[in-house]
């Protein structure tokens, strides 16, 4: 039926605390701004659930569609279908229209889908002027085999490619493949948790475009389904916005297609009041060993507990938390950064996934070098123990559940404002709880339950289910040499070269600067007010948003590019207490968090939270600031172990090819000379080992003063209280003096390269390979800005299209501009592609370069997106902190507020020779780098003519170790051997 309902948000309760000494301290405890969701809600005869809620923060609308039917659907030997239907949506397409995939581009679109047990999730993003066309799709989604019309049989077989890559790139490439196992061992054969979604290669061979419909004719139908639909819209239009884009057989029952509409009663799935069933009992609980993709020996536990969405579902999700600290603590009671090595450590994480029918609670344990893996699982069991023990109580189930409460509460209370996001917006988290309970209320039902949260119960909880009796554990070992298939031959069907073909439904000639500046929308800058205090600070104020949420932020000149001494900034940040005392200090107390950083160019002091709470979070930055320039507060008492930390993690780091591929590409492209391109090392970490105090206190006082820096208030406020509140507590903070060390001017970007280099770094046992390319384009200003984002999104549409769309040798590829501060851009593209496509990655991407520079490309794209772009822009405004980074961008930069108006101006005057002009830095001077099975990849170059050089990053690991450290590293070879022998001895006595 429909109502209207409207929700206030619930308070967080934390007790209040004693003052603290100090400045006059204003009112901590948390209050709040009056705000309500008010939502629109229709229940259909056909079982559709559609509700609508307002929200004018932004012109944006979020639209998240929930189908009852994910991966417990599939049928035996289809496993992954679910997943592979998820993906084959957005190649859909009604008569006379184009692909869904590419429809929502037009729309300026982001858009994003699931697949979980349960459910399949479907989530788009837009400005508020697609929302009709959107409601369309949503509709047409609805209708059987029409959510997978004008696919093909040649499209299934691509689509079951791309979904194979991407199982190899979350599963078999990683340690996450152990879940094949966990599962079946927690649950029965036939249970819908027994298996994996993703499916394996075998069952997703067998899928077939007859399967296909016959699975959506089935399950993509109205009484499977719950929409939301958030945004820029009036709810007394919703009912308007129903009938015109929903046909009445999506509304009506299909058993009595004739009647009249009338709205019924909401469907409820789960009674969230019952107390939920016991959850089954282990199937096999005997230690077993397999073969995956980790770097060390891993071990997996797992438990089932009672099914989410009913009483107790955040009792679980926090007991989570609860068991990896108590894990950890066991496993390294005296391990120490400082003596020990990241390679000794047994590090455990744990995460619960509350489901329907039940709840899997899973942790890890990477086990350290040399251990006996079963000697640490018995060891991480034991620990399960601190749980509950009345000894660690107060420790355990009272401190920790109490932090993680609140935390999960200003996670909560945060996420409200954010009403479109692909990965953190409001509307798929609601939408997916009503799906199941019936009710709209997310959140203030949520933080009710959270401040209902009782350590007590938790200890119950896992005293009952999250121990030894009902685990069930693997053990997870790297691969050896045949464990895995390494030369993509599993793939079962080959796709079809790039066409460079442009499919639109816009009159692209008609892309013009009016256009633009009709569908951009960006920050009102009337609503902006900036002026000086007496100090020097400079303070801007720009109220945004509903939600009654905001964030104050200092912002100063001054990062590791311009320290007078090398590691001296980095030192700084980590021997300067950049928080308060914590307890009534805390900004979770007032539903927020710290916004603290560091970055190459500056430094950052901020905090968020509820937005009647400011003048106490302006009091929390206010001490925060003065605390930096306050030689008491610097602690440098541990500099040995700091510094041996600090090489000990180089060289850990080092052991991962990753990022040596990362870090050669910034070398080779600005120069190991170039601070940005600087790989570091061990002698110069010895260096600064004579740093002192008197640095790190001159240091802060060059940064840390009010004439550097800039007080931002982004979000929820009154203008004037705002002001006077800035006046109030930043007005008579005080400069300590001169400052001691003089800031210089950013580095300008250095020369490009000679020319191209292709690198391979050789990383064995896995079946896809890392393609990375990298070229310095245009030094950045603010005229071509625009042209950047153009480029990269032109290449980046290339990319996706001829590596996943077209031959499915990819999840997703990209292409994007890294712009690093002084000006340089780095060009970058990249891909995750099977082995025996590295070489069609790497000519793919030297390739779109060579044609755009040529202008042999789909010139199309270029109208396309800017059209995109500007739909685009409204999406990365809608939060305080999206908000913030926005208008600091131009400001940083010099380039002055107005430089946001003349957004769309610039873009549309982007032209091909602008983008073309880009390019003359890079072409011919680009950098490659393959990091996959060298004997797989090198012969793909030699048939491509390719000249490349195969960098043996081991090699260079072991000879840096060694230069600094040749006792130490002599040491740990011989340790290395030992291990070795008995390794070999061990396998021998049980061969």
């Amino acid at each position: 039926m429909y109502t209207k309902k409207f929700f206030p948000l619930a308070a967080l309760v934390i007790p209040s605390v004693a003052l603290s000494a100090g400045m006059t301290k204003p009112k901590i405890d948390l209050e709040l701004d009056p705000y309500s969701l008010s939502i629109s809600d229709y229940c259909f005869p056909s079982g559709l659930r559609i509700m609508f809620q307002e929200d004018h923060s932004q012109p944006i609308i979020n639209v998240t569609q929930v189908i009852d039917r994910g991966s417990d659907a599939d049928p035996i030997g289809l496993e992954g279908m679910a997943h592979v239907i998820e993906h084959l949506w957005f190649r859909s397409f009604a008569e006379g229209q184009i692909k869904v995939w590419d429809q929502l581009a037009e729309l300026g679109a982001s858009i994003n889908a699931y697949t979980a047990d349960d459910v399949t999730t479907y989530l788009t993003i837009a400005p508020a002027s697609s929302l009709k066309p959107i409601l369309d799709l949503e509709a047409r989604r609805l209708m059987g085999a029409d959510a997978v019309m004008h696919v093909t049989q040649e499209e299934v077989n691509l689509e079951r490619e791309i979904a194979r890559n991407e199982l190899r790139m979350r599963y078999e490439n990683t340690g996450t493949s152990g879940l094949y196992y966990l599962m079946g061992k927690l649950f029965p054969e036939g249970h819908p948790y027994a298996r994996l979604g993703i499916g394996t290669h075998d069952s997703l061979d067998n899928i077939m475009i007859e399967d296909v419909r016959s699975f959506t004719d089935e399950h993509y139908v109205p009484q499977n389904a719950t929409m939301m639909v958030i945004g820029d819209f009036s709810l007394k239009d919703s009912w308007k916005l129903i009938s015109e884009h929903f046909p009445m057989e999506i509304l009506l029952d299909p058993e009595n297609p004739d009647a009249e509409l009338e709205l019924v009663d909401c469907v409820q799935r789960i009674d969230t009041q019952e107390v939920p069933p016991e959850p089954p009992d282990p199937v096999d609980q005997s230690l077993s060993w397999h073969k995956a993709g980790v770097e060390k020996p891993t071990i997996l536990l797992g438990w089932s507990l009672p099914a989410g969405y009913r009483v107790g579902h955040y009792d679980m999700q926090l007991a989570a938390t609860n068991m990896t600290i108590a894990i950890n603590r066991y496993l390294n009671p005296d391990w120490n950064p400082s003596s020990d090595n990241y390679e000794d450590l047994d590090a455990a994480g744990c995460w619960v996934q509350p489901e329907e029918h039940a709840t899997i609670a899973s942790c890890y344990i990477e086990v350290g070098s040399g251990k006996d893996p079963e000697a640490v699982l018995d060891d991480g069991l034991d620990g399960l123990y601190h749980q509950w023990n009345v000894n660690d109580r107060i420790l355990y189930a009272d401190y920790y559940t109490a932090l993680s409460k609140y935390q999960n509460m200003s996670y909560l209370f945060n996420s409200v404002e954010t009403i479109a996001s692909l990965f953190s917006e409001r509307g798929a988290s609601a939408a997916v709880f009503t799906h199941f309970t019936g009710d709209p209320a997310y959140f203030s039902r949520s933080i009710e339950e959270l401040n209902a949260v009782d350590a007590s119960r938790i200890a119950d909880l896992a005293e009952k289910y999250l121990n030894r009796q009902r685990v069930v554990s693997v053990i997870l070992e790297p691969y050896e040499e045949g464990d895995i298939l390494i030369d993509s031959s599993d793939q079962s069907y080959k796709g079809r070269p790039y066409e460079g073909v442009v499919e639109t439904q816009l009159d692209l000639d008609a892309v013009d600067a009016d256009l633009l500046s009709e569908i951009t929308l960006l920050p009102d800058l009337d609503n902006l007010s900036e002026f000086d205090l007496d100090n020097g600070l400079h303070v801007v104020l720009f109220p945004h948003g509903e939600a009654p949420i905001v964030r104050a932020q200092l912002l100063f000149d001054g990062g590791w590019l311009q320290e007078p001494v090398q590691g001296l900034a980095d030192f700084s940040w980590d021997y300067t207490d950049h928080y308060l005392d914590g307890g009534d200090n805390t900004p979770l107390r007032m539903a927020g968090n710290w916004l603290n950083g560091y970055s190459d160019a500056g430094a950052t002091l901020g905090v968020s939270g509820s937005s009647a709470n400011l003048e106490g979070l302006l009091w929390m930055l206010r001490t925060q600031a003065e605390q930096q320039a306050d030689p008491s507060y610097i602690q440098v008492e541990y500099k040995k172990e700091y510094f041996d930390d600090y090489i000990k993690a180089i060289r850990y780091h080092r052991k991962y090819p990753e990022n040596w591929q990362s870090w050669l590409m910034s070398q080779r492209l600005l120069g190991n000379d170039h601070p940005l391109g600087h790989i570091e090392d061990e002698f110069e970490v010895d260096a600064m080992r004579s740093m002192n105090k008197t640095q790190v206190r001159d240091w802060n006082r060059t940064v840390y003063r009010p004439d550097n820096g800039t007080l931002w208030i982004v979000g929820r406020m009154d203008r004037d209280q705002a002001k006077t509140l800035a006046e109030t507590y930043f007005g008579d903070w005080t400069n300590p003096g001169e400052a001691p060390y003089t800031l210089p001017d950013l580095p300008e970007a250095p020369a490009p390269i000679a020319e191209r280099q292709v690198i391979v770094l050789d990383k064995q046992l896995v079946s896809q390979t890392s393609v990375s390319l990298g070229c310095q384009i245009e030094p950045g200003t603010a005229e071509n800005e625009e042209v950047q984002s153009v480029l990269a999104s032109v290449l980046s549409e290339m990319a996706w299209d001829a590596l996943r769309e077209r031959s499915g040798v990819s999840y997703g590829a990209y292409s994007y501009v890294a712009r690093l501060s002084g000006g340089t851009r780095i060009l970058t593209s990249g891909v995750l592609v099977q082995n025996d496509s590295a070489g069609i990655g790497a000519q793919t991407f030297y390739d779109q370069i060579a044609r755009v520079q040529s202008g042999d490309f789909p010139q199309d794209l270029i109208p396309l997106m800017k059209v995109s772009l500007a739909r685009n822009a409204v999406l990365g405004q809608q939060t305080t902190g999206q908000m913030a980074s926005r208008l600091q961008r131009p400001y940083g930069n010099d380039w002055g507020f107005d430089w946001i108006s003349g957004y769309p101006d610039r873009l549309a005057a982007v032209t091909l020779e602008d983008v073309q002009g880009q390019l003359e830095r890079c072409a011919g001077h680009e950098v490659i780098t393959l990091l996959g099975p060298v004997e797989i990849i090198t012969p793909q170059l030699d048939e491509l003519g390719l000249s490349y050089e195969v960098f043996d990053w081991d090699g260079e690991r072991k000879a840096m170790w060694e230069k600094h450290d040749p006792k130490g590293y002599q040491k740990a070879v011989k340790k290395a051997a030992k291990e070795e022998a008995k390794a070999a001895k061990k396998a021998a006595k049980e061969g």
